[in-house]
């Protein structure tokens, strides 16, 4: 590869001994660098100095390690979806950071569309080995561009019809009847587990890591993502919720798999096939925020109670009823009411 520009400076992209290596040439001139570019390949070759190993597991490891520290709860996912990637990328001959370059990203891509997973899944992939890349980039064991720096995401498909009352009653009647006989010590509270998330606007992860120390009489103290933490006062639902589980040592929901990124999977499938619509507790997300803005709540406090920095995250979350949407365009609806004129007549006349 000839020499390419990074800021001001020029870099050296070359292959020794199957090796990729990328120098900076410490010049901002190209014919200087093109120049330095053939020393350096021929200092290379001669020594046979390929430069320091970057094995992508290693890096991923001391990656892990950080993570637990940073975002406990999202580790346990981001470990296996690096593992599987790392599985992928290795059949490929991708051993090493520097080896990694956006067509082995498509071709992941690829290979998880043709294995069932959702392009909402695949997108996620993609986040979390660009945090990474850019993490060991800050870390300077690596020092070459971010492979996922230009790699497109999916458009993800989202159902944009909104949840209604009689949505919610579906959703509430499914999970009492997945309750009632659960699979899964995860099913056996996952009535419970609607009811809180309805009523708090709380994240899944959020949820399942609730603990008791952090339940303080009629609020509840949540650390979210960014490691912020909010406080959230819980109405009668709520309080009742967490009132009827059975005391644990540490986390509210006693089950065993919490941190695992699949352990809701079959549960959402049976409920989507239930209530016939996808259904994520994120859904119930959104109906909080929604319905406390209906119900003449204002912004800001929305905000707060869903652990949102900035209000215009928030309006992200609102969705509009058929019904606003019909009574907005039925307000220019006067040009066959009588006494009335459609609207731009006058103007119309004025002109004449």
């Amino acid at each position: 590869m000839p020499v390419y520009r990074r800021g001001r400076c020029w870099w050296a992209d070359v292959r020794i001994n199957g090796a990729r290596i990328r120098r900076s040439l410490d010049t901002a001139f190209r014919r200087e660098a093109v120049v330095r570019e053939r020393e350096l390949i021929a200092n290379l070759e001669k020594t046979g100095d390929a430069g320091p190993s970057l094995p992508l597991r290693g890096l991923a490891d001391d990656y892990l390690k950080w993570s637990a520290v940073q975002h406990p709860r999202w580790v346990l996912a981001q470990k296996c979806m690096l593992n599987r990637a790392l599985i992928f990328f290795g059949k490929l001959g991708v051993l090493n950071a520097d080896q990694l370059t956006p067509y082995h990203i498509d071709q992941l891509k690829i290979h998880l569309k043709e294995n069932g997973n959702s392009t909402t899944t695949i997108n996620k992939y993609c986040q979390v080995l660009r945090a990474f890349y850019y993490r060991i980039i800050a870390w300077g064991r690596f020092t070459g561009p971010n492979p996922l720096a230009k790699v497109q995401m999916y458009r993800e498909d989202r159902d944009l019809r909104p949840l209604s009352e009689a949505d919610f009653e579906k959703i509430l009647a499914a999970a009492r009847e997945i309750s009632d006989k659960p699979a899964s010590p995860v099913q056996r509270i996952f009535y419970d587990l609607v009811v809180l998330c309805a009523n708090t606007g709380l994240r899944r992860a959020e949820a399942l890591g609730l603990k008791w120390g952090n339940v303080d009489g009629a609020n509840i103290m949540v650390r979210g993502k960014g490691n912020k933490t909010r406080i959230i006062p819980l109405n009668a639902e709520a309080l009742a919720v967490i009132s009827k589980q059975a005391p644990t040592p540490d986390y509210v929901f006693d089950i065993p798999n919490r941190a695992q990124c699949r352990a809701l999977t079959r549960t959402y499938a049976a409920m989507s096939k239930k209530i016939g619509r996808p259904f994520r507790l994120h859904l119930l997300r959104h109906r909080f925020a929604t319905s406390l803005l209906e119900r003449g709540a204002d912004l800001k406090t929305v905000a707060e109670l869903l652990g949102h920095s900035a209000s215009m995250t928030t309006i992200l979350y609102l969705h509009s009823t058929p019904d606003k949407k019909r009574r907005a365009v039925d307000l220019l609806d006067i040009g066959h009411v009588p006494g009335h004129r459609a609207v731009g007549s006058d103007t119309a006349n004025q002109s004449k």
